[in-house]
């Protein structure tokens, strides 16, 4: 992952239209219109023009028209976003907002909802769109409207209900070159005249798109899932309904590597040799290919290429790598995701001109993650006889081999309760109560082991064996409290102005630990964590309908934040905000031929968090960086 400088001026100058069609000028097609898009981004249904937000609403046939699978290529149908991987996370970027700062436990930029309960983790923005009805990507900060903090922006994927009273069934096959075949289906069974029963599975499979020049076996960017999903819908009376839902997904196979599976140097301070974040140049990282005959280990000496923590950063060998789709590693990459999920979602019409609707959900989220930490092919790997547990072997001994091991577990309880009024007069509303529990236990492992058979799993005997380890269990408790509400309030027949505000207290308790020598208590360092952060936030705006034409013009003021936190290095994190200033127009042309939807905005960023080096020990750390701005025309 590369951070840019921590004061930066991003102009997104994106101009795109939200739905842009005109029908052929021939006489069958003069009554044509576009069809009218319905969103719930405010909670009710609503046409996406009367909406006085910038949204992009992607229902599933235009997703599998554009082959877009999972979050990896919405960027394509969406106007201010951009996708970016850290290894198999996520991390979107929108309207300037990213995540600069790799951080276990902390939320993302871009909140996340399947069927409107909140997805934690960087790794669940990768499950995949099937059987779903529409994708709701919202930009700008959405904390009057949804559950979590929603700093950068929301993705909402509403997946398709239950039908009562209709049977139906469907199957769709996609092959695809590098071996791929991906197969979904769906099955909508009516049990009686107020229940049903959705089923949805599909299956993906793809050989690796980054090749392994050393264990083609073992080539990144491959796909291995399953998922299935089953939602019961119970409907005893005209006012209740019940949606009983569950969910599995395993995906295995290689994975996409470390946060960056291709490495192509490190700084090198050139008076001293060593490796430096400070004062350096980037020379290139070691590593070789085994096949090449220029390379001699007994004579193409290391002792001029210092090494960090175990790890060979810099000399004269030649690059293991032949290109950003072609490596050369010895240490198999694993990647295993297991995540269950159960939810409830309640909706009661309590009065002609109130809905209360309930939210309930919860997932065990499991995932492994292994990758040849080294970035390279080095097959004889016993580290320096005279000196077994040095970070720096040195001279013209072998070169150790690294794996690098995240393992993760976590479980996640969400509860929402909204009032939402239904009633047609000048005066909308919704008031909402949200609360998250959200236990992560983390353990990153780094450790340079003895020669052995390769390639080398964790499930080796060997592994560890005369080599040393660094190991860093990380949990950190999130418990969300937040209140909030939004309105709007017709002043005319043609102006209206919105409001809203919400309260939100976060609490995060738990301890970062070093640990370099499990047996020596002077080589374990742990720190705790007990943090709080309470933030009120909010939005003001109008909406104004002009007079005689479709065209509805509006603007807008909202805030949002991020909680801080703790990291894997021992470090705390203060709190992310945001200022956001959005103008906007929503047009309907040609008697509803031609819909063209424009958004302008300013946003103002403080305390980023951004990577960076420790200048002490030399490893990458978050921090909070400084502020940004990003203003843009979508």
């Amino acid at each position: 992952m590369i951070s840019k400088d921590i004061k930066v001026n991003v102009l997104s100058a994106m101009v795109a239209a939200a739905v842009v069609a005109v029908a052929p000028a021939h006489a069958q097609n003069e009554g044509a219109v576009i069809e009218e898009v319905i969103v719930t981004a405010q909670k009710r249904e609503q046409s996406l023009q009367d909406v006085s937000l910038a949204i992009t609403a992607v229902g599933e046939r235009q997703l599998m028209t554009n082959n877009v699978v999972d979050m990896s290529r919405l960027d394509v149908l969406v106007p201010g976003l951009t996708f970016g991987r850290a290894g198999p996370d996520a991390r979107p970027s929108i309207r300037g907002a990213a995540t600069g700062g790799v951080v276990n436990g902390s939320d993302p930029v871009m909140a996340f909802y399947l069927d409107g309960v909140y997805q934690s983790r960087p790794s669940q923005l990768m499950s995949a769109f099937f059987d779903v009805e529409r994708v709701e990507v919202l930009r700008g900060p959405q904390g009057t409207l949804f559950g979590r903090n929603s700093y950068g922006g929301a993705l909402n994927v509403i997946s398709r209900q239950p039908e009562i009273g209709n049977f139906d069934a469907g199957i769709d096959t996609t092959i695809s070159n590098e071996s791929g075949m991906r197969v979904q289906g769906f099955m909508n069974v009516p049990l009686s005249e107020t229940a049903a029963l959705r089923l949805s599975a599909f299956r993906d499979r793809r050989d690796g798109l980054v090749r392994n020049t050393f264990n083609p076996d073992d080539s990144l960017n491959d796909r291995n899932d399953d998922y299935v999903r089953a939602q019961l819908l119970l409907e005893p009376s005209e006012r209740l309904s019940l949606t009983l839902k569950g969910s599995y997904w395993n995906g295995g196979g290689n994975g996409m590597g470390d946060f960056g599976y291709s490495v192509p140097g490190v700084p090198i301070n050139p008076a001293t040799g060593n490796t430096s974040a400070l004062t350096g140049i980037i020379e290139p990282r070691v590593g070789f290919n085994p096949t090449d005959p220029s390379f001699n280990p007994l004579t193409t000496g290391v002792a001029d290429a210092p090494a960090q923590g175990g790890l060979i950063a810099a000399g004269p060998m030649t690059a293991a790598d032949q290109g950003p789709y072609r490596i050369s590693r010895d240490f198999d990459h694993v990647r295993d995701v297991k995540q269950t999920t159960f939810g409830v979602d309640l909706s009661w019409d309590a009065t002609d001109s109130v809905t209360v609707r309930g939210i309930f959900g919860y997932s065990d989220f499991e995932e492994y993650r292994q990758v040849d930490g080294d970035y390279s092919s080095n097959i004889v790997n016993p580290l320096a006889p005279a000196n077994p547990t040095s970070a720096n072997p040195g001279g013209s001994n072998p070169l150790p081999s690294l794996v690098s091991i995240n393992s993760t577990t976590q479980e996640t309880y969400s509860a929402e309760l909204q009032f939402i009024s239904t009633h047609t007069g000048p005066f909308q509303w919704v008031v909402g109560a949200f609360y998250l529990n959200d236990q992560p236990d983390d353990t990153f492992i780094y450790a340079v082991e003895d020669a052995g058979p390769a390639p080398r799993t964790p499930l080796g005997d060997t592994l560890f064996e005369g080599g040393f380890t660094w190991d860093f269990p990380f949990s950190l408790e999130t418990e969300s409290y937040a209140a909030y509400v939004d309105a709007n309030y017709a002043l005319t027949e043609n102006l209206r102005v919105l409001g809203g505000a919400r309260y939100t207290r976060d609490t995060r308790k738990g301890f970062s630990t070093f640990i370099i020598d499990p047996n020596d208590p002077g080589l374990i360092f742990e720190t705790p964590f007990d943090l709080e952060f309470d933030k009120p936030t909010w939005k003001l705006g109008l909406e104004y309908d002009l007079a005689g034409r479709d065209t509805m013009l509006y603007s807008t003021i909202s805030t949002g934040f991020l909680a801080g936190n703790g990291t894997a290095s021992g470090d705390s994190l203060d709190e992310q905000t945001v200022t956001a200033y959005e103008i906007g127009a929503k047009n309907t042309f040609l008697d509803g031929r031609m819909k063209l939807n424009l958004s302008a905005f300013y946003n103002k960023y403080e305390e980023i968090v951004v990577s960076s080096i420790n200048p002490e020990t030399l490893l990458t750390a978050s921090t909070n960086g400084g502020d940004a701005e990003a203003m843009g025309l979508e």
